[in-house]
């Protein structure tokens, strides 16, 4: 759990801008789309039966000369943005088209459920759009909405003087299947800094813009502005600032959705935000930001479960954490002074003359003004607090108000105690961020020196090696020393070529045919290891990485066995073991959890204790007086399975158990005949029962569309472990 490890790796001829997933009519795994510098897109899905990616669609933009209006440079990279349902992706093509791709919708008549639709394209000039910086899908509606960050007008360092918001967004609903488009609303007015967009989740929905000093929380019906230093602050704007307690810059940050609330921010100066949407309702209430921790100089992130987070970077370390919340410790909550009370004054206006005939209830006046608080809460006392606030409330309510305004009254009350609960939890709980793994990455090379190899492989051969050896393998064996890193995550790395064992005991052996390392659990007891005869046993006991070690190698000549017994120096112990050493070895192996050795010659198979010391037991073939004597040819062992291939062509299989409290090997299956002759067999754990060699018709169809069905029923364990 929590570690990374390579699955399948896949060259990729282009160099990809991003990445992202749908899934796709019919499937039941997601599928990833590309997309590739000018303007390539690529949908990949994974098949299982085969173990690699197959490509389901390729589009060319390139193709399309009327695209690129004469454009032969492009400015901003084709990403693609994929909706919140991964059904409809849009990319920017030579910076003056948005190509418009529905995944989720019907193919075209006469083509396979594989084809994807045509997309269809906006071009920006007809909606008023320049400049494109980024845009996103943006959740809360019914059809498809795209939120579009561009310039108003082009801006340089030496025109700030003149304007500093020059950035607009325009929404932008779309129509997929009639291919139509509509923009809803605009906002403009925004720091020419601008350069992303965030799509928040719902139910706050609206979307986040990030510039280097401010975050915007953008929406048809309410903004909300938060500003992170003092340039911020200078700027003038028409929506509504809040200032940020510590100063940070947002310069190009990785950012990814914790909860729909929490947005975790990795800057370059590899501090790690978090920024937290306080919300009332579907309405934002507050913006809060908080660094949680360090990271490193992050490119992209995702949230790989709810509990880890993976960050990764073109210029450092890619790093797995796990993420968490926790109590905050006492001592860094600091109490806040006392909000000022709220007074409450109603008043009734009297009647005046003339006005008694006049019908309906007296008119009523509240005056809410705002006084210091001078009460102190006593520790002794036992009666609970009132807020301010909730005062406020009782008052009002001790009006005869009328049905829509004490419904009013009752709403914007449950908005302010929501509001309030999630301040005061945001004060005692904060996220606690762990490293779980890491991918080392090589990032840029400022500058690289070549020098000698010092490592120990190297000077292990350097130690046996005549002169002239030593000057053949001085001129090989060079590493490469580099500078690496950006800023912060700089440091030195030494690159080496090839895999260079360390020779620890070296020994010469004549005529060697095969070698076998025997990896034996510190246990030597069978009888503690029963449980791993089951096949069906996920984790075998002992077999754990460290519980077992390489304690014996064994060496299979054309006409002897050799045994040499691992340590500091490796030692021939082939007179003292009970292993059959006159004769060649077949096969060497492991049962009943690395906990005993098995032996096969030509005429039987032998199993010993883990000291290779004392004979457990021998099985011989079973001869027929009018056959010639049969013998062992080939053998593979996977415990607790033993499958012989004999003289005659002809399969046996056995198998290790315990009877009586002793280790025995017994015959698991008759022999029997095949029609063709075997080149190659092995034994393997069928776990889904996909494979059978006695009844091929149970199974399953192969491709990555074919139906869920109900589980088989078990077979036999020699049926699931034969092939």
């Amino acid at each position: 759990e929590g570690e990374l490890v390579i699955q399948h790796e896949m060259p990729m001829f282009g160099y990809p801008v991003s990445l992202s997933k749908l899934r796709l009519k019919g499937d039941t795994l997601d599928s990833l789309v590309l997309s590739f510098q000018q303007a390539k897109l690529s949908v990949l899905r994974w098949n299982r039966d085969l173990h690699d990616f197959q490509v389901v669609s390729l589009h060319l933009f390139e193709a399309d000369e009327s695209l690129q209006d004469g454009r032969r440079r492009v400015v901003y990279p084709p990403i693609l943005e994929m909706d919140e349902e991964h059904a409809v992706g849009a990319m920017l093509v030579y910076d003056s088209r948005l190509m418009i791709t529905p995944f989720s919708a019907s193919p075209p008549q006469g083509q396979s459920d594989d084809t994807l639709p045509a997309p269809f394209g906006i071009p920006l000039s007809e909606i008023g759009v320049k400049r494109v910086r980024h845009y996103t899908f943006v959740q809360g509606y019914i059809q498809p909405t795209l939120l579009i960050l561009h310039e108003l007008e082009p801006t340089a360092q030496n025109l700030l003087q003149l304007t500093r918001t020059a950035c607009a967004v325009t929404a932008l609903t779309l129509n997929i299947h009639s291919q139509k488009y509509s923009v809803i609303w605009e906002k403009a007015s925004l720091p020419l800094d601008s350069f992303k967009l965030l799509s928040v989740p719902q139910p706050l929905s609206g979307a986040l813009l990030l510039t280097p000093n401010m975050i915007f929380h953008l929406s048809p019906n309410s903004d909300m502005c938060l500003t992170r230093n003092h340039f911020g602050d200078t700027l003038e704007l028409k929506y509504a600032k809040t200032r940020s307690e510590a100063v940070h810059v947002l310069d190009a940050p990785a950012c990814a959705w914790i909860s729909p609330t929490k947005l975790s921010i990795a800057t370059r100066d590899q501090s790690h935000l978090v920024l937290y949407l306080v919300s009332s309702g579907r309405t934002l209430s507050a913006l809060s930001i908080e660094k949680i921790g360090v990271s490193v100089v992050g490119t992209c992130s995702c949230m790989v479960t709810p509990s880890y987070l993976f960050i990764g970077s073109s210029v450092d370390d890619s790093v797995l954490y796990r993420i968490e919340l926790v109590k905050r410790p006492s001592a860094s909550v600091v109490d806040e002074e006392p909000a000022p009370a709220v007074k409450v004054e109603i008043v009734k206006s009297e009647p005046i003359d003339g006005d008694a005939e006049i019908d309906g209830p007296p008119s009523k006046r509240r005056k809410l003004t705002t006084t210091p608080s001078t009460s102190s809460s006593s520790s002794s006392s036992s009666t609970p607090a009132t807020t301010p606030e909730s005062s406020a409330f009782d008052a009002l309510s001790e009006l005869s108000l009328s049905a829509e305004d004490q419904l009013l009254l009752d709403l914007f009350r449950s908005r302010e105690d929501a509001s309030r609960t999630e301040a005061q939890q945001g004060r005692k709980w904060v996220y606690s961020v762990e490293e779980v793994d890491r991918l080392l990455g090589l990032g840029p090379i400022v500058s690289a020196v070549v020098s000698p190899s010092y490592d120990a492989a190297t000077l292990s051969s350097f130690s046996s090696a005549n002169a002239t050896e030593f000057k053949t393998l001085a001129r090989k064996h060079v590493d490469l020393l580099c500078a690496t890193g950006r800023e912060q995550s700089g440091g030195l790395t030494l690159l080496q070529q090839t895999l260079r064992p360390d020779v620890n005991a070296a020994v010469e052996v004549a005529s060697c045919t095969y070698v076998w390392s025997l990896r034996l659990s510190s246990s030597s007891s069978a009888s503690t290891n029963v449980d791993a005869m089951d096949i069906e046993q996920e984790v075998p006991v002992g077999s754990e990485e460290g519980d077992a070690f390489t304690q014996f190698l064994v060496i299979g000549r054309t006409d002897s066995t050799m045994v040499l017994k691992t340590g500091e120096i490796l030692e021939e112990i082939t007179d003292t073991v009970a292993l059959e050493i006159a004769s060649p070895t077949i096969a060497m192996g492991e049962l009943f959890g690395n906990s005993l050795i098995v032996q096969v010659t030509a005429l039987s198979v032998l199993l010993l204790d883990a000291e290779a010391v004392n004979l457990l037991q021998e099985w011989t073939i079973p001869q027929r007086e009018e056959e010639e004597p049969l013998q062992i040819t080939r053998a593979i062992i996977n415990d607790p399975f033993i499958l012989l291939q004999l003289s005659d062509r002809s399969l046996l299989l056995l198998r290790s158990q315990m009877r009586d409290g002793a280790p025995v090997l017994d015959a698991h299956s008759s022999q029997f005949h095949l029609s063709e002759e075997v080149t190659a067999f092995t034994l393997y754990q069928d776990e889904n029962s996909r494979t059978s060699l006695f009844n091929r018709s149970k199974s399953q169809p192969s491709g990555p569309s074919r139906k869920k069905t109900a589980p088989l029923p078990k077979k036999s364990d020699s049926e699931r472990l034969m092939r």
